[in-house]
């Protein structure tokens, strides 16, 4: 049973050379795991195919394009399949860096549908035209997610993708809809592009997407830069309630999830116990496998924030998927990131907020084991229950329905 409980950036090395540093663990020969850590489960993968990309945009969360390591190569993306879907997998999202990039993306696809496992693409659609939107969808692709960070200006400045970038963009995503494929437009929100989220959800809406994401953007990877302009959470809060309002507005139905980001004292309480996916935060890690990243050099992490900067639970290049999440288990890296080494103690919330996201800590503090500054209580030692206190960055909230998700596909379902 799970128990669900300002600093700038410094100066940093490229990260491809970081990524080696922080060297994932290495299975002992003829590892064999303990009996009680025997029974591994996997949900859903987030499968980085490359690292390679043909854009560079200034809030990447995994600094797509500065890796100097060799793709996995297909054979062992396909025994990946194999070996995740024996483990009971259910989602299979590829992304990147571009994933289209890849000229074998589509047998990873046929692949992993051949098992019954749902697929997703998640690209930034400025290199699909029909005909391969239409080897994607032979493949047996899912859906389509479109990352769109707003109206044309913001977009092309945020993704760094010339004055036709937008445009071409929603030239492949009005043809996927088209072609009859499911669709998600998804923007990653700051402060300079927080007023489109509205009128990208109405264009997505008019356009004919099937669904609509917003995640509230953190100074992640190249985002390091991008530390003053994370949205505040009375910002946020009022940005959740103008979509909710939206939605009643418009001629038809469309699914809008929203990064959740705080728990308020005047709002609904959120229920860890029921949640599956990496949302359920940090106090989880190593609990189990509800969501899992495989990067493109095979390295594996159990969270995006963990992804430029922190330590590998493991590595598959060379090693079984299974007995690398095992070893991980046993070894317990992550343990000590369950619980902040300065926890606050008297907070009324100490239970529901289980100290927040190391990731933040880390990037706001420089120290992964600290609380996560974007609370509102401003001592540890301060016995009022602050006004919210941060959720995992990752938790996803339904704004037509109000439920709240491990992952987009639970916050969907409800």
């Amino acid at each position: 049973m799970r128990s669900r409980g300002n600093m700038g950036p410094g100066p940093r090395m490229p990260v491809f050379l970081k990524a080696y540093e922080n060297k994932a663990p290495v299975l002992p020969v003829s590892y064999e795991a303990p009996e009680h850590l025997r029974d591994v489960i996997l949900h859903e993968i987030d499968f980085y195919v490359t690292m390679k990309c043909n854009l560079r945009c200034q809030f990447c969360s995994v600094r797509a394009g500065e890796y100097d390591h060799e793709d996995l190569p297909l054979d062992r993306c396909l025994s990946l399949i194999d070996e995740a879907a024996a483990l009971g997998l259910k989602e299979l999202h590829f992304l990147g860096g571009e994933p289209t990039l890849r000229d074998d993306l589509e047998d990873m696809i046929r692949h992993a549908t051949g098992y019954g496992v749902s697929t997703r693409v998640i690209t930034n659609g400025m290199l699909l035209d029909r005909a391969r939107i239409g080897k994607l969808m032979d493949a047996g692709l899912g859906e389509l997610m479109f990352s769109l960070d707003g109206m044309a200006d913001a977009h092309n400045e945020l993704r760094c993708s010339g004055t036709k970038g937008w445009s071409r963009t929603v030239r492949a995503l009005e043809d996927a809809i088209a072609m009859g494929i499911r669709t998600r437009v998804a923007m990653t929100a700051y402060d300079r592009n927080k007023d489109d989220v509205l009128p990208l959800l109405r264009f997505s809406h008019d356009v004919g997407a099937d669904r609509f994401s917003v995640f509230l953007g953190s100074p992640l990877g190249r985002g390091r830069d991008l530390v003053a302009q994370v949205i505040k959470p009375h910002a946020w809060r009022r940005l959740q309630e103008s979509v909710t309002e939206e939605l009643g507005r418009l001629a038809r139905p469309i699914s809008v999830v929203m990064e959740q980001g705080f728990a308020w004292a005047d709002g609904p309480a959120v229920d860890r116990e029921q949640l599956k996916g990496r949302g359920t935060g940090c106090n989880t890690l190593l609990e189990d496998y509800d969501y899992l990243i495989v990067r493109s050099d095979g390295d594996l992490y159990q969270c995006v924030f963990f992804m430029t900067e922190g330590k590998p639970i493991g590595n598959i290049l060379a090693q079984p998927l299974k007995e690398s999440l095992q070893y991980a288990l046993e070894k317990a890296d992550y343990r000590s990131f369950t619980v902040a080494s300065d926890k606050c103690v008297t907070c009324l919330h100490q239970t529901d907020c289980g100290t927040g996201c190391r990731g933040y800590a880390h990037l706001l503090k420089e120290d992964w084991l600290s609380t996560d500054p974007r609370c509102a209580k401003d001592s540890p030692l301060n016995p009022v229950a602050p006004e919210y206190y941060p959720l995992c960055p990752i938790l996803k909230w339904n704004a037509r329905s109000g439920a709240f998700g491990g992952s987009s596909e639970q916050a969907m379902s409800l």
